[in-house]
């Protein structure tokens, strides 16, 4: 038929045409229609809204809204079939942008007071997600049917209003109008979203009374209302009663038992719909894998993925996203490697839903560089994606990360909600950042308003407790508005165990006893702070009250993975056939260990022993076992993963980072907090942090007596800063100053050594990247630290000099006055800036490399007394202390050959040269001078 109509000529009967672009559409041959469609000389209406709607129906809506802007393009003046075609296309893409414009249409040519094409544009807003627009397409209309009220009901559920959604629904029953089967399976979701359960047997009242109970629709919605109010046994019989079931409503009461935890009742149930033949879909399996990841299930749920691609079924982002969390195991590493080569396959990363899911699965298997190279690839990120990063870093202890990822995530322009704070605050307690978990905390309603809840206040009490402020915490935590929860009075007890705090962890501990009698870690909580106090008759109560009770200590145990083979070590465990190798193997690595500065804390033993005793039961800590394990096996592996049921005591922390480095491996463990502990020996990009110090350490020299010696600047590090993280400076003869001291080094010697190796092996690919262009002006930066030095108080000033957005030159250099205010600190580093710079342009302009060079010099500097007083030629309080050498940079301001502006913080290229900043915002200001790596 085609062929024959291909040699037709062009001209033929509108009616034929029609008739045979019907068929074409109908048939889904799009290619011929369109081929057929551009034959016609002058589409009429009708032709236009076949094509719309063929393409629509084939799942392109975008191409039908194509072809809708093709036909406004040509002046026709669209008939409301147009319309409601293109109608639905939009609401097929939730183009809302497109949605506007149709409605606009719409108005435009007298169709907005139609019902059925009101109907169409509300059921097109609600699929956009637009309530706004669907309320007032509703409030026009003048005539409303149960489509109309049916419509903007389901608008509001679609927009997480089902509030509003169930308030419609009581005014359509006002006015007179009756629901239909339609209307009562699309406002159900309303009341499972509530748990609104007496509206739900209301519904089912009136559903009852109609004779409404054998519509499957119906019927399936009631099961899931019924499921999410927490009433399984109304859903069940709801279930049992429907006369005609189809796969939707075996999906809705299988998901309903696993979501109301009778994962065994879901189990049989699957297995009963395979038994009757019960044709599976994507949802069915779907909904079983994420049921058995709910319930703890893990490997049932990795066997039911492979059934279901074995029965032929491809995971599609839902089950990418159920499945991801049982990769976070031991054991499933592996898995979620393959999960992730087959998302990159399938095309999948786009998805923000699956990425996302990778991004945790990485965090929290101990690759957080993994996770953040994940998170990085994504297009486009959503509040579940910030959060996501936010946590991840959190969960790292990269609290000063995760502050940084919490502003970018405002900057652009996503808005935080509760669970960002959570994350933003766990990541401050990690990190010890007092003062700005504070600040967090206060804006959340002030600037966000977000009302904290529970988990914000109990996040806010561990952020002081760990910082040792328990007297601020306690008092915290009897002003909270809301009744204090366990995790507030659990975040005081545990800094209590830490500071050996006795009365507050009393108080603490009873407060738990009355909330969670039955958690036998408070008891050993309390107990280990009596027993550090040497207050046995307390222990002794404790324990005794225990056992009146009948609770008992929950045993600690560590596993690691060998040649796919899981090891499971409790404390001092024997049973192993490695025993004798693990012990010999990690007596001879104590010995390494104790040479490099390890002391081991004795303070986490409980036993009334000798400090040579103590030291041995530390030894024996399960996780330490499975450490030593896991390096003994390692054949080739690069890194140890080890998982604790509880969590990790502060000597295992502190040892695992010594065990890391003396073997040069990348050692994770997760414990029951969650928190990873992941060391390793590496290359660095980044000098120093905010974190790091500097002190001056005298040493005695090797050479000879009456010859003086330099004092050298090593990093003096806190116990909870890591040691890689330690020099705040590279001196470029570091090599001839560290060797007369090599007799006498001790370990701040020995880390500066290693700091500074690290350095160069991590920048050696590194490059200056200079733009091609005709604007070759010399731009300045001048930053300033105050009093940065420990010993001397000085500041130390940096400047840099960008050309074809390229550094040029730089400089880093303590001052040799010590200023008394940021102004003068700041001041004096502009002065020496525009000295260099001055300088630095005479020398390009006479290397006659360029017609011209632009002037007068342009300097910036973030301090905005600085740049004012350099401006103006006025003495006062300020200027008085500062030496009348730095006031002549007034006189090059007044001779114009230099021009100073103020720059904000965020825009100065040279602050990382005076001060240690966070890994993220220091890639960022390396970026801005130009400098990246070649590989």
């Amino acid at each position: 038929m085609h062929s024959i109509l291909s040699k037709l000529p062009t001209n033929l009967p509108c009616h034929l045409s029609l008739k045979f672009l019907q068929l074409y559409a109908n048939s889904g041959d799009l290619e011929r229609a369109r081929q057929l469609f551009d034959r016609i000389l002058e589409p009429d209406q009708r032709s236009w809204t076949i094509m719309i709607s063929a393409h629509t129906k084939q799942g392109l809506p975008k191409e039908s809204i194509r072809i809708y802007n093709e036909f406004r393009k040509r002046n026709i003046e669209p008939d409301k079939l147009v319309l409601l075609s293109v109608t639905r296309a939009c609401a097929a893409s939730s183009d809302l942008i497109k949605a506007k414009e149709i409605h606009e249409d719409a108005i435009r040519f007298g169709f907005h007071s139609d019902l059925l094409l009101g109907n169409a544009l509300i059921d097109m807003y609600g699929k956009c997600r637009s309530f706004q627009g669907a309320r007032k397409v509703f409030n026009e209309l003048s005539v409303k049917d149960v489509i109309s009220w049916t419509s903007i009901s389901s608008c509001y559920v679609n927009c997480k209003l089902p509030k509003e959604a169930l308030q419609v629904f009581r005014e359509m029953g006002l006015n007179g109008v009756r629901p239909n089967s339609v209307t009562l399976s699309s406002i159900l979701p309303a009341c499972s979203n509530l748990r609104n359960l007496n509206s739900g047997r209301e519904i089912h009242g009136f559903v009852v009374r109609n004779g409404m109970g054998e519509n499957v629709f119906v019927s399936s919605g009631l099961v899931d209302m019924y499921a999410n109010c927490l009433s399984i046994r109304q859903a069940q019989v709801v279930f049992d009663n429907m006369s005609q079931r189809d796969i939707v409503s075996w999906n809705v009461i299988l998901t309903a038992y696993f979501s109301n935890g009778e994962s065994e009742k879901a189990l049989n149930l699957f297995r009963r719909m395979r038994t009757e033949g019960v044709k599976l879909n994507s949802a069915s399996w779907n909904a079983v894998i994420s049921g058995c990841m709910q319930n703890g299930k893990t490997e049932q749920a990795l066997k039911f993925l492979a059934q279901m691609q074995d029965s032929g079924f491809k995971p599609n982002h839902i089950t990418i996203t159920s499945i991801l969390p049982a990769c976070t195991n031991l054991e499933s590493l592996r898995g979620g490697r393959e999960i992730h080569g087959y998302i990159f396959r399938h095309r999948m990363m786009g998805d923000i839903t699956a990425t996302t899911a990778l991004v945790f699965m990485y965090a929290k298997c101990g690759d957080l560089q993994l996770s953040q190279r994940v998170f990085h690839m994504l297009a486009r990120r959503d509040t579940v994606a910030w959060n996501t990063m936010i946590l991840a870093n959190s969960m790292h202890g990269n609290g000063n990360e995760a502050l940084l990822l919490f502003y970018k995530m405002i900057d652009s322009g996503i808005k935080p909600n509760s669970v960002t704070f959570t994350g933003v605050l766990s990541g401050c307690s990690h990190s010890r950042l007092v003062d700005e978990g504070r600040l967090i905390f206060n804006s959340m309603s002030r600037d966000h308003s977000i009302k904290p809840d529970a988990d914000h206040y109990s996040s806010m009490v561990d952020v002081l407790s760990r910082a040792g402020c328990l007297e601020e915490a306690y008092e915290f935590i009897q002003k909270m508005p809301i009744k204090p929860t366990a995790g507030a009075w659990g975040a005081l007890l545990g800094a209590c165990r830490i500071y050996k705090n006795v009365e507050l962890g009393r108080i603490a501990a009873n407060q738990l006893f009355e909330i969670e009698p039955q958690n036998p870690g408070n008891y050993v909580l309390l107990s280990n702070i009596f027993v550090a106090a040497k207050l046995w008759n307390d222990a002794s109560e404790v324990r005794k009250l225990m056992r009146d009770r009948g609770i008992s200590k929950m045993p600690g145990c560590s596993w690691v993975q060998v040649k796919n083979r899981v090891y499971t070590f409790v404390v001092g465990d024997k049973r192993n056939e490695h025993s004798d190798e693990i012990y010999g193997f990690l007596d001879e690595l104590g010995e390494r260990m104790r040479v490099a500065g390890y002391l081991p804390n004795t303070d986490f033993v409980l036993q009334d022993v000798d400090l040579e005793e103590k030291a041995e039961v530390l030894c024996n800590h399960s996780e330490k076992l499975a450490v030593a394990f896991g390096i003994i096996n390692l054949n080739g592996e690069a890194s140890v993963r080890v998982f604790k049921n509880l969590r990790i005591c502060g000597d295992c922390h502190n040892a695992i980072k010594f065990m890391a480095k003396i073997v040069g491996v990348k050692i994770t463990v997760r414990d029951s907090m969650r928190n990873i502990v992941s060391e390793k020996v590496h290359s660095e990009s980044q000098p120093s942090t905010s974190s790091d110090r500097l002190v001056i350490v005298h040493s005695t020299p090797k050479v000879q007596t009456g010859v003086e010696q330099p004092i050298i600047e090593v990093p003096q590090v806190a116990d909870d800063i890591p040691v890689d993280q330690v020099v705040q400076e590279l001196p470029r003869t570091f090599e001839q100053r560290v060797e007369p001291h090599t007799s006498q080094e001790n370990d701040d010697h020995w880390r500066a050594a290693k700091k500074v190796m690290r350095y160069l092996q991590g920048t050696k690919d590194y490059m200056l990247i200079y733009r091609r262009t005709d604007n070759l002006e010399v731009i300045g930066y001048s930053d300033s630290d105050f009093a940065g030095c420990v010993d001397s108080r000085k500041s130390t000033s940096g400047y840099i000099f960008m050309m074809a957005s390229g550094a040029i030159s730089w400089r880093s250099a303590k001052q040799t006055l010590t200023a008394t205010s940021t102004m003068e600190a700041e001041f004096v580093s502009c002065f020496e800036a525009t000295s260099h710079g001055v300088w630095l342009k005479s020398f390009i302009y006479g290397l006659r490399i360029m017609d011209s060079i632009s002037r007068p010099l342009r300097m910036y500097c973030d301090n905005s007394a600085a740049v004012f007083m350099a401006k103006n030629n006025k003495s006062g309080s300020r200027s008085k202390h500062i030496d009348i050498k730095y006031l002549a940079i007034r006189e090059r301001v007044k001779e114009k050959k230099v021009v100073i502006e103020h720059v904000s913080t965020e825009l100065m290229i040279a602050d990382h040269l005076t001060k240690g900043m966070p890994p993220l915002k220091f890639k960022d200001h390396v970026v801005n001078m130009g400098l990246g790596s070649i590989m």
